[in-house]
């Protein structure tokens, strides 16, 4: 959960307290939102209980998910009857999918706003005659000229280059949630790096439900390569790095672009879900496991120095014992930098939901932790062997005690581990070169010289 705050001192005009939950799509939902209050003479401020109005911009991708967003709404709402609170808004996949049933169970909810309308907020936001919100029809795209707030340290960015998503994987509610897929223009994107970057950004990590599928809903074809080296032209921009990727849509194009282009990061962030072909196709993933070998080979053949992160589900129905083997072989012998385990998430409405199938939660809370087991192991193995090399960071902030925390092209911000910098020159923002000295389950401390 992330609390925004922009900085302002002006006089009476109301104060909104902002919570974000989920992922960095929905941050940027959030920024933008946040950038629109301000324009308007609306204040943020990091501290709900001072806040005139609250807005909780939800996540419902899973039940965990949903329960946390629940959780928030029914504490924020405790303060309309202990604090100055006046209002509350709930923005974002919890109010586009159970619009109607939150407004029955919380009353105190004064405004909804479902994922293609967060435009309204300024009306929903307002004190006198604020509006009701509406859930509406998902898909609708910010575009350069709608302001942000970044939540981020300035010097790093998410930049949102599509939302929604055509792929109907049998264990996801996302294309209900947030539409078909709806790809913003290359120029667009370009205009918000070339701001981003006056703003004094460095690092651009490029999102969407699927990045790889990124202008294929204008003609069929895969534009992210075209838009990765327009964006590299922008001055002052770094790094780019990419997450949300798909297997299936991997081009040889794409991984040569990652190999020539040195604003790209050498890091791929990559869900395969599973590597069973037989539990791929229960999910409707469109690749096979033999593809997915494939393209992780070809990927650390021509890339050197490539780092991959991926995330798995375990436990989804039908999954059988000698499935979840296959996936664990996998997991050992292709020893990714970076992986999640999620146990399967049981929503309704989807065809993997429906099933009959539904395992334990018990059997899949123990795969789940057997997974998260091999991977202590191969991430240990994969720091030993780094141990003493030389790596470019990225300093994100400086601790009072002098010490410097920050990132290498291999891990990205809020998701992968970090590295603890010791060592003179340490300032937010800026790029040093280091030797790699201890490590860390996840993390790394390095020496600055």
């Amino acid at each position: 959960m992330s609390l925004i705050q922009i900085d302002s001192n002006a006089g009476e005009r109301p104060r909104v307290g902002f919570v974000t939950l989920g992922c960095p799509k929905n941050l940027v939902d959030s920024e933008r939102m946040l950038g629109l209050l301000s324009g308007a003479g609306l204040l943020s401020t990091g501290d709900l209980a001072g806040a005139d109005v609250a807005v909780i911009n939800t996540c419902a991708f899973i039940e965990a998910s949903r329960q946390e967003s629940i959780q928030a709404i029914l504490e924020v709402a405790e303060l309309k009857k202990t604090g100055r609170l006046k209002r509350l808004v709930v923005t974002g996949c919890l109010a586009q999918k159970f619009g109607d049933e939150l407004r029955r169970e919380i009353p105190e909810i004064d405004a909804l706003l479902g994922t293609g309308v967060e435009e309204e907020i300024v009306e929903a936001c307002k004190l006198e005659g604020g509006s009701e919100g509406q859930v509406g029809k998902a898909g609708s795209l910010w575009g350069a000229e709608v302001p942000r707030a970044l939540s981020t340290p300035r010097h790093t960015a998410y930049l949102q280059i599509a939302d929604g998503c055509n792929h109907g994987c049998t264990f996801c509610i996302i294309p209900k949630l947030r539409g078909r897929q709806n790809s913003r223009t290359i120029e667009d994107l370009v205009e918000e790096t070339r701001r981003l970057a006056a703003q004094g950004t460095r690092e651009l990590s490029i999102i969407s439900q699927d990045t790889t599928a990124y202008g294929t809903d204008w003609d069929g074809r895969q534009h992210l390569p075209d838009l990765l080296r327009a964006l590299a032209k922008v001055e002052g921009i770094e790094w780019i790095r990419l997450l949300y990727t798909h297997p299936s849509r991997f081009t040889g194009e794409l991984v040569e672009l990652l190999r020539t282009e040195p604003k790209l990061c050498k890091y791929v962030d990559m869900p395969l879900q599973h590597i069973d072909d037989q539990v791929l196709t229960r999910m409707r993933r469109r690749v096979t496991g033999r593809q997915t070998r494939n393209l992780i080979r070809a990927l650390r053949a021509r890339v050197p120095d490539m780092s991959i992160r991926t995330t798995f589900i375990v436990g989804s129905p039908g999954e059988t014992e000698n499935e979840f083997r296959t996936l664990k072989d996998f997991v050992k012998e292709t020893e990714f930098e970076h992986l999640g385990v999620f146990s399967y998430s049981q929503e309704e409405g989807t065809p993997l939901g429906d099933s009959e199938a539904q395992l334990k939660e018990g059997v899949k809370e123990t795969r789940r932790r057997e997974v998260m087991t091999l991977q202590r192991r191969v991430s240990k193995r994969i720091h030993a062997r780094r141990l003493g090399q030389r790596a470019r960071v990225l300093v994100d902030q400086v601790t009072g005690k002098g010490e410097g925390i920050g990132r290498t092209m291999h891990q990205a911000l809020e998701i992968d581990g970090v590295t603890y910098i010791r060592g003179t020159g340490l300032e937010p923002g800026r790029f040093l070169d280091v030797t790699l000295t201890e490590a860390r389950a996840y993390d790394w401390v390095a020496d600055a010289n």
